[in-house]
């Protein structure tokens, strides 16, 4: 049976196969060596009957979103949102779309079936706004998975497991997480003198989180090479070398002279009172009160404004990569993290 113009086709593999009947559409055209057009074929699937192949290449004339292997979160955000925003106000269809536009860069043309949790939860956090955007975020997020489980487009929501409770402002409305302010950057230069603050200067310029810096052992921190290596973390992702920067260079080589002598139990204590001591310190020298997270806040931001290029950012945060294209092309580039850091 022959099918309308661009509406795909069927053939049947040779040799005895499972599912011999394979589905292809055209995507496109290209020129070929002699100057004429040539089709851009993708298969859609194979299949055991000949009526399973006409029924797949029906359904994805009807949605080629469906059946494609490849589509993008932008994509079903597309869908969705041209299903959703009709029926909204207008001035609550810009503020989703608003809220899209935060997590486009990340997750715009990721393949939506290899996206994670952690993917996600990596782009919210990433996004940089604060608690009543990110709620915002969720509600975008949240709508495109129904949007795609409705659709037969996943049969797994990682969106229900998001969480952004830690960002949620306290009982003063103060946000639980805010980055430096380059002013309040500045002032922690100023008072470099102190131990404690110096210590603030070194995770905002590496990211660390706080049980990586005072797990370093003086055989992790490489000041020749400019590079802390991290050896535990909660996550396979947080094994890593972070750069260092080269403002921070004499305060790392300090840091390795200190930890010469390691002593698990101050560590411990010093873990504990991290947070309580750094409140004191933000209050002494006259900053608002911080928490010990808001440093690796920090890192990430002054990086998003600096242009670096995401990948390179999660690697430095130990934040997982999925794609193994995008793992091989980080494993590439250390000295894109060395590059990156000293643009702080």
């Amino acid at each position: 049976m022959r099918h309308p113009n661009g509406f795909g086709s069927i053939d049947k593999l040779s040799g005895k196969r499972r599912k011999p009947y394979r589905v292809r559409v055209t995507t496109g055209f290209e020129m070929d060596d002699d100057g004429h057009a040539r089709q851009i074929q993708r298969t859609v699937g194979t299949y055991a009957t000949y009526q399973e192949a006409v029924d797949a290449l029906a359904a994805y004339n009807r949605n080629p979103v469906i059946l494609d292997p490849s589509v993008t979160f932008g994509e079903v955000y597309r869908r969705w949102s041209a299903e959703k925003y009709p029926s909204m106000s207008e001035s609550t269809a810009n503020t989703y779309a608003s809220a899209y536009a935060a997590i486009s860069e990340i997750l715009g043309n990721a393949e939506f079936r290899k996206l994670r949790r952690a993917n996600l939860q990596d782009a919210v956090e990433l996004s940089g706004r604060e608690y009543p955007t990110l709620q915002i975020i969720l509600v975008v997020i949240r709508g495109v998975y129904k949007y795609a489980i409705r659709n037969d487009i996943i049969d797994k929501d990682y969106s229900q497991y998001l969480n952004i409770s830690r960002f949620k402002p306290d009982e003063d409305g103060e946000p639980m997480h805010k980055i430096f302010t380059s002013e309040e950057m500045s002032a922690l230069w100023d008072h470099k003198d102190d131990q404690f603050v110096r210590e603030i200067l070194m995770l905002c310029y590496s990211g660390l989180r706080i049980a990586e810096y005072l797990a370093l052992t003086p055989e992790d921190i490489d000041v020749p090479a400019r590079f802390l290596t991290v050896r535990k973390a909660k996550t396979r992702s947080g094994i890593r070398h972070v750069p260092i920067a080269e403002k921070t260079a004499a305060l790392w080589e300090e840091l390795r002279e200190r930890r010469k002598t390691p002593d698990a139990r101050r560590l411990k204590a010093q873990y504990d009172k991290f947070a309580d001591v750094m409140t004191a310190k933000m209050e002494q020298i006259g900053l608002d009160r911080h928490l010990p997270h808001d440093t690796r806040h920090t890192c990430a931001s002054m990086l998003k404004e600096q242009k670096v290029d995401l990948l390179v950012i999660k690697r430095i945060l130990g934040h997982r990569i999925n794609d193994m294209t995008e793992r091989v092309y980080i494993d590439l580039t250390d000295t894109a993290l060395l590059e990156a850091i000293n643009r702080l």
